[in-house]
């Protein structure tokens, strides 16, 4: 009779054990029914440690035109999303970077940057605040910059890169010119700069990039 009762125990702990290890092996192993889990909802805990019923962001029933337009949506540059210093910053520390090779030992003239086609007036305005950023950034890293105030009187096209060249040949402080280019292209503008030996006339450091046209209208508004 012991005999019997210890057989039926034993069989009830491996019915027990084998429906535990089915139950693991069917959830956490990720081997679910579909049809059993279709109905499965989703649970979230909120900051006060209650839980409710997630909300789920379903686009499966939505048509084609519908998903192709919630993605368009997921990313929209914020007024504040970079704004044409932190392009210069950049800009500057790769001229920085190369700099270490050629350190410059007397001041660098920063006149307004020239568009290569003819300019409107915001497009005078943008060269000007390139120029007036630059200055700023290369200060900034420890660069030695002569100031607007003493380049050239006034900043404006008229007062452009020749007129610059002339200050620093009367100008012994002065060694080095940033000459910066803008060029459009239907991407935005591409922003060239080069530190170049006013006595040598050689390019001691250069760098360029691409400042996108949504932050080209930000700035001519």
């Amino acid at each position: 009779m012991k005999s019997i009762k210890y057989m039926l125990t034993i069989g009830l702990l491996i019915l027990i054990t084998g429906c535990s290890l089915s139950q693991v092996s069917r959830f956490d192993l990720g081997f679910s029914n579909n049809d059993e889990t279709s109905n499965v909802k989703r649970l979230c805990v909120n900051d006060e440690g209650d839980f409710y019923q997630c909300k789920e962001m379903e686009l499966s029933n939505q048509s084609t035109d519908n998903k192709d337009e919630f993605k368009s949506h997921l990313f929209q540059p914020g007024t504040n999303f970079q704004s044409l210093g932190e392009y210069t910053e950049q800009m500057v520390y790769v001229i920085f970077d190369k700099l270490s090779v050629n350190p410059v030992v007397k001041s660098i003239a920063v006149p307004p940057f020239i568009s290569v086609l003819p300019n409107s007036a915001s497009d005078s305005k943008l060269n000007i605040e390139l120029a007036e950023l630059f200055i700023a950034d290369l200060q900034n890293i420890g660069l030695p910059v002569a100031e607007n105030v003493l380049t050239y009187a006034e900043p404006s096209e008229k007062n452009d890169f020749l007129n610059t060249i002339a200050y620093i040949q009367n100008n012994e402080d002065v060694g080095y010119i940033l000459k910066g280019t803008v060029r459009k292209n239907d991407k935005g503008i591409m922003i060239y700069a080069k530190i170049i030996n006013v006595e040598s006339k050689a390019v001691i450091a250069s760098t360029s990039k691409l400042i996108p046209q949504y932050l080209v209208n930000k700035f001519a508004s």
